[in-house]
């Protein structure tokens, strides 16, 4: 039994050691990087859904706070107020369905929450960004699948690019190591 936990012990300290080499820091430092980069290609709409609603909460806070004071308040406002924060985003969201790109029920002096709503939009979303980044290998990716170039093949092309680059430094390692 002695001599089983020795040659487990040995077994666990030679793979422990074995993973502490560069080959082995690299593949770890490797798989975390490309693990990173799904998540962030994975979740690019929520993050980008994300950003907005915390835009929209640091913008509409002054409202929000008017509509908790008068439901606290137990005033009839308090609804009317909801209705306009449903217009403001309507407003925003839709700009182009109203002539003046607002709301027609819209009150005036809630046009200044789309106005800051609309300044605040950025130009290029996350899911955008990564999918025009994928665009110049359009060309690969309509040949190898019969579809247009997304995120998801750009995150395919990335991966394979790493693995053989990690390839070719194992082989170059190795290649050393025998001389």
């Amino acid at each position: 039994m002695r001599s089983m936990s020795r040659s487990a012990k040995s077994l666990s300290k030679r793979s422990v050691e074995a993973m502490l080499n560069k080959a082995g820091l690299i593949s770890a430092l490797l798989i975390v990087v490309l693990g990173a980069i799904f998540a962030v290609f994975y979740r690019a709409e929520k993050i980008d859904a994300w950003q907005k609603e915390r835009r929209e909460t640091k913008i509409l806070a002054a409202l929000d706070q008017k509509i908790h004071a008068a439901e606290a308040a137990h005033l009839s406002a308090a609804a009317g107020l909801k209705d306009q924060r449903q217009r403001i985003l309507q407003s925003v969201d839709a700009a182009k369905n109203y002539s003046d790109g607002y709301h027609p029920y819209l009150l005036p002096e809630n046009r200044i929450y789309v106005d800051r709503l609309h300044r605040a939009r950025p130009k290029h979303t996350l899911a955008k960004t990564l999918d025009t980044i994928a665009k110049p290998l359009q060309s690969l990716s309509v040949a190898i699948t019969n579809r247009d170039a997304d995120r998801w093949f750009l995150f395919g092309v990335l991966c394979v690019v790493g693995a053989v680059l990690f390839a070719a430094y194992i082989v170059f390692r190795m290649q050393h190591k025998n001389k």
